[in-house]
Protein backbone atom coordinates (compact mmCIF):
# COMPACT_ATOMS: atom_id res chain seq x y z
CA UNK A 1 0.00 0.00 0.00
CA UNK A 2 1.37 3.31 -0.82
CA UNK A 3 1.39 6.03 1.49
CA UNK A 4 1.32 9.96 1.73
CA UNK A 5 5.21 11.55 1.66
CA UNK A 6 3.82 14.73 3.67
CA UNK A 7 1.66 13.05 6.30
CA UNK A 8 3.15 9.06 6.60
CA UNK A 9 -0.83 8.05 6.03
CA UNK A 10 -1.35 5.49 3.49
CA UNK A 11 -2.91 6.25 0.41
CA UNK A 12 -5.19 3.60 -1.12
CA UNK A 13 -6.22 5.35 -4.16
CA UNK A 14 -10.26 5.35 -2.97
CA UNK A 15 -10.89 9.02 -1.86
CA UNK A 16 -13.92 8.20 0.75
CA UNK A 17 -11.13 5.97 2.58
CA UNK A 18 -7.87 8.29 2.06
CA UNK A 19 -9.67 11.02 3.57
CA UNK A 20 -11.16 9.19 6.77
CA UNK A 21 -7.79 7.96 7.46
CA UNK A 22 -6.04 10.81 7.06
CA UNK A 23 -8.49 12.73 9.72
CA UNK A 24 -7.80 10.06 12.04
CA UNK A 25 -3.72 10.62 11.52
CA UNK A 26 -3.83 13.87 12.29
CA UNK A 27 -5.98 13.44 15.23
CA UNK A 28 -3.57 10.79 16.74
CA UNK A 29 -0.33 12.80 15.73
CA UNK A 30 -2.00 15.67 17.48
CA UNK A 31 -1.76 13.77 20.92
CA UNK A 32 1.66 11.46 20.58
CA UNK A 33 3.62 9.90 18.06
CA UNK A 34 2.70 7.36 15.59
CA UNK A 35 4.74 4.05 14.08
CA UNK A 36 3.08 3.19 10.69
CA UNK A 37 4.32 -0.56 9.28
CA UNK A 38 7.53 -1.42 10.54
CA UNK A 39 9.37 0.68 13.60
CA UNK A 40 10.31 0.48 17.62
CA UNK A 41 10.18 2.45 20.85
CA UNK A 42 11.39 2.68 24.13
CA UNK A 43 11.13 4.31 27.10
CA UNK A 44 10.67 3.83 30.94
CA UNK A 45 10.72 0.40 31.51
CA UNK A 46 8.68 -0.08 28.19
CA UNK A 47 9.62 -1.13 24.85
CA UNK A 48 7.67 -2.38 21.51
CA UNK A 49 8.30 -3.06 17.70
CA UNK A 50 6.21 -3.94 15.02
CA UNK A 51 6.80 -4.94 11.87
CA UNK A 52 4.22 -5.61 8.97
CA UNK A 53 5.49 -7.44 5.35
CA UNK A 54 4.29 -8.84 2.25
CA UNK A 55 5.76 -12.29 3.03
CA UNK A 56 7.96 -14.72 0.39
CA UNK A 57 7.49 -13.15 -3.28
CA UNK A 58 6.28 -16.47 -4.59
CA UNK A 59 2.91 -16.29 -2.50
CA UNK A 60 -0.87 -16.29 -4.79
CA UNK A 61 -1.80 -12.90 -2.84
CA UNK A 62 -1.08 -9.82 -4.76
CA UNK A 63 -0.56 -7.14 -1.83
CA UNK A 64 -0.40 -7.12 1.39
CA UNK A 65 -3.82 -6.72 3.13
CA UNK A 66 -2.28 -6.59 6.58
CA UNK A 67 -2.02 -3.42 8.32
CA UNK A 68 -0.29 -2.54 11.85
CA UNK A 69 0.00 0.87 13.28
CA UNK A 70 1.02 1.84 16.88
CA UNK A 71 0.80 5.27 19.04
CA UNK A 72 2.86 6.52 21.80
CA UNK A 73 1.56 9.66 23.92
CA UNK A 74 3.69 12.55 24.56
CA UNK A 75 6.14 12.36 27.36
CA UNK A 76 4.64 15.00 29.27
CA UNK A 77 1.13 13.08 29.31
CA UNK A 78 2.63 9.58 29.36
CA UNK A 79 1.69 9.14 32.77
CA UNK A 80 -2.00 10.00 32.55
CA UNK A 81 -3.57 7.00 30.55
CA UNK A 82 -2.83 5.35 27.99
CA UNK A 83 1.50 4.01 27.64
CA UNK A 84 1.03 2.46 24.59
CA UNK A 85 -1.31 1.23 21.95
CA UNK A 86 -1.07 -1.34 18.98
CA UNK A 87 -3.68 -1.74 16.17
CA UNK A 88 -3.06 -4.59 13.57
CA UNK A 89 -5.95 -5.90 10.87
CA UNK A 90 -5.89 -8.82 8.52
CA UNK A 91 -8.00 -8.02 5.01
CA UNK A 92 -10.09 -11.33 4.18
CA UNK A 93 -7.81 -12.18 1.11
CA UNK A 94 -11.86 -13.21 -0.31
CA UNK A 95 -13.02 -10.10 -0.02
CA UNK A 96 -12.61 -7.17 -2.55
CA UNK A 97 -10.19 -4.75 -1.49
CA UNK A 98 -9.58 -5.48 1.99
CA UNK A 99 -6.74 -4.06 2.13
CA UNK A 100 -9.05 -0.49 2.67
CA UNK A 101 -10.19 -1.83 5.50
CA UNK A 102 -8.19 -3.72 7.36
CA UNK A 103 -5.92 0.21 7.69
CA UNK A 104 -8.79 2.01 7.71
CA UNK A 105 -9.96 0.20 10.83
CA UNK A 106 -6.47 0.20 12.17
CA UNK A 107 -6.59 4.22 12.00
CA UNK A 108 -9.88 4.71 12.97
CA UNK A 109 -9.66 2.41 16.22
CA UNK A 110 -6.77 3.62 17.22
CA UNK A 111 -7.71 6.93 16.94
CA UNK A 112 -11.27 6.24 18.69
CA UNK A 113 -8.92 4.54 21.82
CA UNK A 114 -6.37 7.24 22.62
CA UNK A 115 -9.64 9.78 22.61
CA UNK A 116 -11.43 7.74 24.99
CA UNK A 117 -8.96 7.08 27.63
CA UNK A 118 -8.46 7.10 30.45
CA UNK A 119 -12.91 8.60 31.24
CA UNK A 120 -14.19 5.63 29.91
CA UNK A 121 -14.30 1.46 30.92
CA UNK A 122 -11.57 -0.25 29.10
CA UNK A 123 -13.66 -2.93 27.72
CA UNK A 124 -16.45 -0.84 26.15
CA UNK A 125 -13.93 1.58 25.01
CA UNK A 126 -12.46 -1.08 23.05
CA UNK A 127 -16.31 -2.03 21.86
CA UNK A 128 -16.78 1.95 21.11
CA UNK A 129 -13.08 1.82 19.02
CA UNK A 130 -14.19 -1.69 16.90
CA UNK A 131 -17.93 -0.17 16.77
CA UNK A 132 -16.18 3.16 15.14
CA UNK A 133 -14.02 1.22 12.85
CA UNK A 134 -17.02 -0.45 11.34
CA UNK A 135 -19.21 2.26 10.52
CA UNK A 136 -16.18 3.78 9.21
CA UNK A 137 -16.29 0.53 6.50
CA UNK A 138 -19.59 0.53 6.30
CA UNK A 139 -19.79 4.24 5.19
CA UNK A 140 -17.20 3.45 2.60
CA UNK A 141 -19.41 0.15 1.34
CA UNK A 142 -22.62 2.56 1.20
CA UNK A 143 -20.78 5.43 -0.87
CA UNK A 144 -19.65 2.86 -3.14
CA UNK A 145 -23.57 0.99 -3.10
CA UNK A 146 -25.12 4.36 -4.09
CA UNK A 147 -23.96 4.23 -7.60
CA UNK A 148 -22.72 0.43 -8.53
CA UNK A 149 -22.27 1.49 -12.24
CA UNK A 150 -20.00 4.35 -11.22
CA UNK A 151 -18.66 2.21 -8.29
CA UNK A 152 -18.23 -0.86 -10.44
CA UNK A 153 -14.44 -1.87 -10.74
CA UNK A 154 -12.64 -2.82 -14.44
CA UNK A 155 -13.01 -5.90 -16.06
CA UNK A 156 -15.80 -6.64 -13.37
CA UNK A 157 -19.33 -7.94 -14.41
CA UNK A 158 -21.83 -5.30 -12.98
CA UNK A 159 -24.25 -8.23 -11.94
CA UNK A 160 -21.73 -9.75 -9.78
CA UNK A 161 -20.37 -6.29 -8.56
CA UNK A 162 -23.55 -5.53 -7.09
CA UNK A 163 -24.12 -9.05 -5.51
CA UNK A 164 -20.87 -8.34 -3.72
CA UNK A 165 -22.75 -5.31 -2.53
CA UNK A 166 -25.65 -6.78 -1.60
CA UNK A 167 -24.15 -9.26 0.10
CA UNK A 168 -21.52 -6.95 2.07
CA UNK A 169 -18.58 -8.97 0.53
CA UNK A 170 -16.03 -6.26 0.52
CA UNK A 171 -13.81 -4.65 2.97
CA UNK A 172 -13.77 -7.03 5.36
CA UNK A 173 -11.18 -7.27 7.59
CA UNK A 174 -9.92 -8.67 11.18
CA UNK A 175 -8.90 -6.50 13.94
CA UNK A 176 -6.94 -6.48 16.99
CA UNK A 177 -6.17 -3.60 19.80
CA UNK A 178 -3.50 -3.72 22.45
CA UNK A 179 -2.80 -1.26 24.43
CA UNK A 180 -1.15 -0.91 27.89
CA UNK A 181 -1.86 1.88 30.72
CA UNK A 182 -0.46 2.98 34.30
CA UNK A 183 -2.60 -0.35 35.82
CA UNK A 184 -3.04 -3.54 33.08
CA UNK A 185 -2.62 -4.47 29.23
CA UNK A 186 -5.81 -5.04 27.52
CA UNK A 187 -5.94 -6.93 24.68
CA UNK A 188 -9.42 -6.75 22.35
CA UNK A 189 -9.79 -8.83 18.88
CA UNK A 190 -12.20 -10.21 16.41
CA UNK A 191 -10.74 -12.49 13.91
CA UNK A 192 -8.01 -15.30 13.81
CA UNK A 193 -4.89 -13.48 14.72
CA UNK A 194 -2.86 -14.94 18.09
CA UNK A 195 -1.98 -13.68 20.80
CA UNK A 196 1.54 -15.33 23.01
CA UNK A 197 2.62 -14.15 26.70
CA UNK A 198 5.07 -14.51 28.89
CA UNK A 199 5.10 -13.34 32.63
CA UNK A 200 8.59 -13.52 34.69
CA UNK A 201 9.14 -14.08 38.26
CA UNK A 202 12.13 -12.32 40.52
CA UNK A 203 13.84 -14.97 39.62
CA UNK A 204 13.76 -14.47 35.93
CA UNK A 205 11.94 -17.43 35.10
CA UNK A 206 9.00 -17.46 32.88
CA UNK A 207 5.76 -18.73 32.78
CA UNK A 208 4.01 -18.56 29.34
CA UNK A 209 0.48 -18.78 28.07
CA UNK A 210 -1.97 -18.35 24.60
CA UNK A 211 -4.05 -15.92 25.20
CA UNK A 212 -5.55 -16.16 21.58
CA UNK A 213 -4.76 -18.91 18.96
CA UNK A 214 -5.08 -18.52 15.05
CA UNK A 215 -7.17 -21.08 13.80
CA UNK A 216 -5.61 -22.93 11.16
CA UNK A 217 -8.36 -25.19 10.64
CA UNK A 218 -11.18 -23.21 8.93
CA UNK A 219 -11.86 -20.49 6.77
CA UNK A 220 -14.08 -19.01 8.28
CA UNK A 221 -13.21 -16.01 10.27
CA UNK A 222 -15.43 -13.58 12.30
CA UNK A 223 -14.40 -9.82 10.98
CA UNK A 224 -15.72 -6.37 10.60
CA UNK A 225 -17.09 -4.96 7.63
CA UNK A 226 -20.19 -3.75 5.59
CA UNK A 227 -22.63 -6.02 6.93
CA UNK A 228 -21.02 -6.53 10.23
CA UNK A 229 -20.38 -3.02 11.67
CA UNK A 230 -21.04 -3.78 15.26
CA UNK A 231 -18.87 -6.26 17.44
CA UNK A 232 -21.44 -8.11 19.50
CA UNK A 233 -18.66 -10.26 21.16
CA UNK A 234 -14.45 -10.21 20.99
CA UNK A 235 -13.32 -13.57 19.55
CA UNK A 236 -10.78 -12.32 22.71
CA UNK A 237 -10.86 -10.02 25.22
CA UNK A 238 -8.18 -9.96 28.07
CA UNK A 239 -7.00 -7.48 30.59
CA UNK A 240 -3.64 -8.20 32.43
CA UNK A 241 -3.09 -6.33 35.87
CA UNK A 242 0.96 -5.53 36.04
CA UNK A 243 2.78 -6.76 38.71
CA UNK A 244 6.20 -7.38 36.99
CA UNK A 245 8.14 -7.86 33.93
CA UNK A 246 6.67 -9.17 30.73
CA UNK A 247 6.90 -9.77 27.00
CA UNK A 248 3.49 -9.72 24.26
CA UNK A 249 3.85 -10.79 21.10
CA UNK A 250 0.24 -10.37 18.77
CA UNK A 251 0.19 -11.52 15.22
CA UNK A 252 -1.51 -12.37 12.55
CA UNK A 253 -2.72 -15.62 11.17
CA UNK A 254 0.49 -15.71 8.72
CA UNK A 255 2.80 -16.03 11.18
CA UNK A 256 0.52 -18.22 13.40
CA UNK A 257 0.45 -20.37 10.59
CA UNK A 258 4.06 -20.75 10.31
CA UNK A 259 4.41 -21.16 14.01
CA UNK A 260 2.04 -24.16 13.77
CA UNK A 261 1.28 -26.53 16.24
CA UNK A 262 3.96 -24.69 18.65
CA UNK A 263 3.29 -20.82 18.73
CA UNK A 264 5.08 -20.52 22.09
CA UNK A 265 8.14 -20.94 20.30
CA UNK A 266 7.97 -17.40 18.65
CA UNK A 267 8.00 -15.76 22.72
CA UNK A 268 11.71 -17.97 23.10
CA UNK A 269 12.74 -16.53 19.23
CA UNK A 270 11.77 -13.20 19.49
CA UNK A 271 13.71 -12.84 23.11
CA UNK A 272 16.46 -14.37 21.45
CA UNK A 273 16.42 -11.77 19.27
CA UNK A 274 16.29 -9.44 21.77
CA UNK A 275 19.46 -10.74 23.99
CA UNK A 276 21.85 -10.23 20.39
CA UNK A 277 20.64 -6.61 20.64
CA UNK A 278 18.22 -6.67 17.99
CA UNK A 279 16.34 -3.65 18.39
CA UNK A 280 13.24 -4.49 16.00
CA UNK A 281 13.06 -7.82 16.86
CA UNK A 282 9.37 -7.77 14.90
CA UNK A 283 10.90 -6.99 11.90
CA UNK A 284 13.92 -9.21 12.44
CA UNK A 285 12.18 -12.52 13.28
CA UNK A 286 10.01 -11.46 10.11
CA UNK A 287 12.73 -11.33 8.12
CA UNK A 288 14.53 -14.79 9.41
CA UNK A 289 11.07 -16.62 9.21
CA UNK A 290 10.83 -15.59 5.13
CA UNK A 291 14.32 -16.60 4.65
CA UNK A 292 14.72 -19.70 6.09
CA UNK A 293 10.97 -20.62 6.15
CA UNK A 294 9.26 -19.47 3.28
CA UNK A 295 6.75 -22.43 2.23
CA UNK A 296 5.52 -22.37 6.06
CA UNK A 297 5.37 -18.58 6.25
CA UNK A 298 3.57 -17.88 2.60
CA UNK A 299 1.41 -15.24 3.55
CA UNK A 300 1.03 -11.52 4.42
CA UNK A 301 3.10 -11.83 7.86
CA UNK A 302 2.55 -9.00 10.61
CA UNK A 303 3.90 -9.08 14.13
CA UNK A 304 3.69 -6.63 17.19
CA UNK A 305 6.27 -6.81 20.26
CA UNK A 306 5.41 -5.02 23.56
CA UNK A 307 8.15 -5.49 26.51
CA UNK A 308 7.90 -4.53 30.20
CA UNK A 309 11.88 -4.53 31.79
CA UNK A 310 10.59 -3.59 35.09
CA UNK A 311 8.02 -3.97 37.83
CA UNK A 312 5.37 -1.62 37.53
CA UNK A 313 3.17 -0.01 39.94
CA UNK A 314 -0.58 -0.77 39.74
CA UNK A 315 -1.64 2.12 41.84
Amino acid sequence: MRHDAATGAPATGNVDCDRAIHESQQRLAARGAIIVGSGCFRSEGLSGSLHTDFGPEDQDKETNQDYVLAWRPHPATAHKGIRCAVAMGDGLTTSFRSEYASALACWVALCTLVEGAPATAPKTLASQAFDAAGEAIGRLADAMGSDPQASCPPGQFLSTWKYILRKGALFQTTLTLAWLDQRAMYLAMVGDGGVAWRNYDDNRKSTDRILAACNLDSQHVYALGPAERRVQEFDCWHAETLNGPFLCAVHTDGVGRGLGGNPLVLLDKVEQLRTKCEENTARRFIEQAIAQHPKEYGDNLTLAVIWIDQATSSQ
